[in-house]
């Protein structure tokens, strides 16, 4: 089965839907082309002067366009009347010009349509500066390329001089580095622009077709690679995405070659990671979803276009979201300013999601950027969120943080703590390559090598060393797409199960490649030293609806490497029992050591939100300090960015460190301050828990519990071990087991539990997969044996029958009446799949098919079984109907899907049919030998 729904699989629906592009038959597959086609004649970007009928004739009265276009006039009008000129504001210019050309041109409603105004605006303002090399380019080209008749000689070679020369190589390198992402889009705008024009002696013409094959043969699968829209960390989405979805649509309409099929996981996962990556009580959708960074996007400008071509209702309900938002703003807001995009790309017949209906947890960016995202439940504010992270590295403003966990309710309890002060304030440089983008600032393992040396800066390594902070080395500030793939050093997390159902969701990681130095120094020249592990698995489960499990098994080399578990907070951690002694500072800031504490709370002080909460149990290690560090954060005299040091012995000492503040805000950045104290989440400080006893192996196992502020204490929560597992009892509630050895494989585990409620769940990680075992009571005590082992004892009664059968991911999860949780789902049944000419338009062919339960509908098709094009509708049926939009004379295979999690996603073996261009209502299905008209 899929680790992603199948709803936001790749739906890359037909573009002749929207009158944008011929597809299908069209689409041709990557890397058959000899050389890239060109329209000769303009408009080129996004829409022909062929297609822009369609544009203009929705955008009509009556028309299913005409708020867009009502809106979009307005914009245009508002900013000629304003002289508003930036790159942003022309798009909608000169959109206005082509639809009342069209209208003009056709006599609509007696003709009359204003034009002058528009393209002459747009005209003056596109040949007076030098444009940029980032999407700001990309708009004054779109806006030159849709006023294309009405430039002169000496206006196209002022374009050519504003727009720079022709880019002439692409090399692998920095693949997902933001200015690689301008430089590409730049080059493909600039091509479609400018080649075969007057001012073009071949150069551009060259560049058109070496931009096509980088994105064809490296940049498209570059972002297959890593999915989801962004990669600077987990919730910078915002950053770049215009130039990248503008390049690939682009790259689609003009070449015929499906950008979007290569690029699918990129594709399919935009709108989830959209959606999934906003923490509830913060909103559903904002123009920065990284809190802690000022940097502003507009990622709302590609969402029609996102939602038409994979038919995506998670982007449809953020598209009509915004739409909401636009009409709510004042003429010429400048976050209006991509309303273009609705008018040429929205499709009214997409359907909404639905939040209710939609997967609790998610895994984004499978085997590369890697996160899992779960709630409690969706569209509500006071949901629980947390985000689970173990991916690859892709570029130097991606934080070292394989591993790292967050967690919301009402605010936010558990973060990523420290401010993108860099290029914004006095020290903001040194905050960030100390602490910020360091694994410190993170949820994360700390294991501490005296001899460890961290570096910063040029592969050469010449920045020099920076803190000790026991993390993770950071390889490289850009590495190529061929180097991430190959070079072990970006390997820093896999993630090696995840499993979710309605009771849990389960994600285990093994992250020894983020802590491996041996690794680094190969990499990056750096002096050898050995790596500070042997081996590093973190499991990372959430109970619904309000409990979390880490569970961390970690083997240093060398037992005097101390091992430090983190957690940053928002506000002062209260640790309960024994009494605090303070280390360092005062009242309001220091260190505080807690000899053997096991229990903590906090709470999101900010006004802004509901003062939620979150406990935190720990369970393992026996022998501990629990420690809190922090205060002060807006100081240089502070603890909230320390990071500690080493003692005579070479231990850990967290006394002998340094705080790491970014300092005063520079002139013109003093905007910072507002966001800091609205949205930015630099945190208080972190609870350390400390392995106090030097040895090589540890075990840490902490439980989390998220509740309303008013909440004074965590349910009754017990340690449970055996010689082969270790867990935790929530008395009554939950049970949960893992092997002390790393994903062991276990036939065989017995434990004993305080409490009996037939409510109670009992999850047991680690045992083999897919295996059925035979579970046992006896009091309080359960066996689990696996299938054909002997009884564990006379009189020791079965307490599940049938035998239940652990799942993919090694679990065994059952109620403690005897209640199987999960038990593998079957897979959707197929069948009855016919092709036949539909009647619905010139060139349509209808396939259907029937499954045995209501399933979502999907049918892959192409002039071979790679498959080139695909439909989707996501309504569950079970008699499902396709439309696809065939182009020429072939024979065409197709296979069709159906998925409904947690089932087993079902799919057909491959099918073809016949279609005759000349007699396009006859469709020969070569599979039913017969012809259905």
């Amino acid at each position: 089965m899929m680790d992603l729904p199948r709803r936001i699989q790749l739906i890359y629906n037909n573009l002749s839907r929207f009158g944008l592009m011929v597809a299908a038959g069209l689409l041709v597959t990557a890397g058959s082309a000899s050389a890239y086609q060109l329209n000769p004649t303009h408009p080129r970007i996004f829409f022909t002067s062929t297609t822009i009928a369609t544009i203009a004739e929705r955008c009509k009265p009556g028309g299913t366009h005409r708020a867009f276009y009502d809106e979009l006039k307005e914009y245009a009008d508002y900013s000629i009347n304003n002289n508003k000129k930036t790159a942003a504001d022309l798009p909608n210019i000169s959109l206005t010009y082509k639809i009342h050309k069209y209208w003009n041109d056709t006599n609509y409603n007696g003709g009359g349509f204003e034009e002058d105004d528009y393209w002459t605006f747009v005209r003056n303002a596109v040949i007076g500066p030098a444009w940029p090399i980032d999407g700001g380019g990309a708009e004054y080209a779109m806006a030159t390329d849709w006023i294309w008749e009405k430039l002169s000689a000496s206006d196209l070679a002022e374009v050519k001089t504003n727009y720079g020369p022709a880019q002439t190589s692409f090399a692998d390198g920095q693949t997902w580095r933001g200015g690689t992402s301008f430089w590409v889009c730049t080059s493909m705008f600039r091509g479609l622009l400018l080649a075969g024009s007057s001012v073009d002696t071949g150069s551009y013409e060259n560049e058109y077709q070496r931009v096509c094959a980088y994105i064809e043969d490296v940049y498209a699968k570059a972002l297959d690679f890593a999915g989801g829209p962004g990669w600077n960390g987990p919730v910078y989405s915002t950053q770049n995405v215009d130039e990248r979805v503008w390049l690939l649509e682009a790259f689609t309409s003009a070449t015929g070659i499906n950008g979007w099929a290569i690029a699918q996981k990129y594709g399919a996962e935009y709108s989830a990671w959209t959606y999934y990556s906003t923490p509830p009580h913060r909103g559903t959708l904002e123009e920065n979803q990284d809190y802690n960074n000022p940097i502003f996007g507009d990622s709302w400008k590609n969402l029609a276009i996102m939602a038409a071509r994979m038919r995506d209702p998670w982007n449809q309900r953020h598209t009509n979201r915004s739409w909401d938002n636009i009409l709510g703003r004042s003429p010429g807001h400048y976050k209006n300013a991509g309303v273009w995009s609705l008018v040429i790309f929205y499709d009214p017949t997409v359907p909404e999601a639905d939040p209710p209906n939609m997967p609790k947890a998610v895994r984004l960016g499978a085997g590369g950027m890697d996160h899992v995202y779960m709630m409690s439940e969706l569209g509500n504010k006071d949901a629980v969120w947390a985000s689970f992270e173990a991916g690859k590295s892709f570029y130097g403003h991606q934080h070292k943080d394989a591993g790292n966990f967050t967690i919301h309710r009402k605010g936010d309890l558990i973060i990523d703590s420290g401010y993108f002060g860099q290029y914004r304030s006095v020290k903001g440089a040194w905050h960030a390559k100390h602490y910020y983008q360091r694994s410190t600032a993170h949820n994360c393992m700390a294991i501490y090598d005296p001899g460890e040396n961290f570096y910063w800066g040029a592969s050469s390594l010449s920045s020099g060393t920076v803190s000790n902070d026991g993390g993770q080395p950071m390889p490289s500030s850009g590495p190529s797409y061929n180097k991430v793939k190959t070079d072990p050093v970006y390997h820093a997390g896999e993630m090696l199960a995840f499993e979710t159902n309605d009771e849990y969701t389960y994600s285990q990681a093994d992250l020894f490649g983020a802590y491996d130095y041996e690794a680094f120094a190969a990499s990056r020249g750096a002096p050898s030293h050995p790596t500070k592990i042997d081996s590093y698995t973190r499991e990372f489960v959430y109970l619904r609806p309000n409990f979390f499990v880490v569970y961390d098994r970690v083997v240093s080399t060398n037992p005097n490497f101390t091992k430090v578990w983190n957690m940053h907070v928002t506000a002062e951690p209260e640790i309960f029992g024994a009494g605090g002694v303070q280390r360092a500072g005062d009242s309001e800031a220091g260190i505080w050591d807690y000899v053997g504490g096991s229990l903590a709370k906090t709470t999101d002080g900010n006004d802004m939100h509901d003062n939620g909460s979150i406990f935190l149990k720990t369970l393992l290690p026996k022998d501990r300090v629990m420690r809190k560090i922090g205060g002060r954060n807006r100081s240089d005299n502070g603890y909230a960015y320390w990071i500690g040091g080493f003692d005579g012995q070479g231990r850990y000492d967290p006394t002998q460190g340094e705080n790491y503040y970014w300092g005063d805000w520079t002139a013109g950045n003093e905007y910072n301050e507002n966001f800091l104290t609205t949205r930015a989440t630099p945190g208080w400080g972190r609870i350390e828990v400390e392995a106090s006893t030097p040895r090589t192996d540890d075990l840490f196992l902490n439980v989390l519990y998220p509740v309303d502020n008013t909440v004074s204490n965590i349910p009754e929560t017990n340690l449970i071990e055996t010689n082969q597992m270790v867990g935790a009892e929530i008395v009554n509630d939950r049970v949960i087991m893992f092997s002390r050895a790393e994903l062991a494989g276990l036939d065989s585990v017995t434990y004993t539990v305080a409490g009996h409620d037939t409510a109670a769940l009992h999850m047991i990680c680690n045992l083999k997969k897919n295996t059925t075992y035979r579970v046992y009571r006896s009091g309080a005590t359960i066996y689990v044996r696996e299938d054909g082992m002997p009884n564990p004892g006379a009189g020791i009664d079965e307490l599940i029958t049938p035998a239940p059968t652990s799942s993919n991911a090694g679990i065994l999860a059952f109620n403690d009446d005897g209640t199987a949780i999960g038990p593998p789902p079957s897979e959707i049944q197929i069948s009855g799949v016919i092709a036949y000419a539909s009647g619905v338009g010139t060139y349509a062919v209808t396939i259907t098919w029937t499954t045995d339960i209501p399933s979502d509908s999907q049918v892959e098709y192409g002039s071979t079984s790679s498959y080139t094009g695909s439909a989707y509708d996501p309504a569950y049926v079970t008699n499902h109907s396709i439309t696809i939009f065939p182009t020429h004379d072939a024979t065409y295979h197709y296979r069709v899907t159906s998925t409904a999690p947690p089932a087993i996603d079902g799919v057909s073996s491959d099918f073809s049919f016949h279609f005759d261009v000349e007699s396009p209502t006859k469709v020969i299905d070569l599979q039913q030998s017969s012809t259905k008209r």
